[in-house]
């Protein structure tokens, strides 16, 4: 999984969670959504800040088992996050932008299908030539290797119409 996919899996999890809180509020104490929301994220965040009003015995019960389940995940979310960010995913998302900014901007440029051995030749030599060009490749490993090495670079199947309307065939 990728670790923008798993970023959005871990969300909606957490997500998921708070749900599942304010509904378990809602029906166990009759509480209104804003209540019950506001209960289940207080919880969650281990804020603590205050309960709305006083707990059954099966609220009670219902509070642990979200206190033990969603903290988890909490942490497991945060921890990712950061991880995430650490690791530097956050300049590959803002650089792919960017990325296909400067795609966009490219004109009478040539499309190199493949960033294997002899497409990395053709880009060193393209590059030597002062030529304009765009990498596009299946592989994600190669992708990055083509943006390390300063190259204009995408990721997708170089027959596809999309990617070459990405990669900019239209100029």
């Amino acid at each position: 999984m990728s670790p923008r996919r798993h970023l959005i899996y871990i969300a909606a999890v957490l997500l998921a969670v708070i749900a599942a809180g304010t509904v378990g509020y809602m029906i166990i104490e009759d509480w209104s959504f804003m209540d019950a929301l506001f209960m289940a994220v207080t919880t969650i965040s281990t804020v603590g800040y205050r309960e709305v009003q006083p707990l059954s015995e099966t609220g009670r019960v219902f509070t642990v088992f979200l206190i033990v389940g969603g903290v988890g995940i909490l942490f497991y979310s945060v921890g990712s996050f950061a991880q995430y960010f650490m690791e530097g995913q956050l300049a590959n998302i803002l650089g792919g932008r960017r990325m296909k900014q400067d795609i966009s901007r490219l004109k009478d440029h040539i499309i190199v299908c493949g960033y294997g051995q002899v497409g990395k030749e053709v880009a060193i030599t393209l590059s030597e030539e002062k030529m304009p060009f765009v990498v596009v490749d299946n592989n994600e490993e190669a992708v990055k290797r083509a943006t390390e090495d300063g190259y204009l670079s995408l990721r997708g199947n170089a027959t596809a119409d999309e990617v070459l309307g990405e990669a900019g065939i239209q100029q």
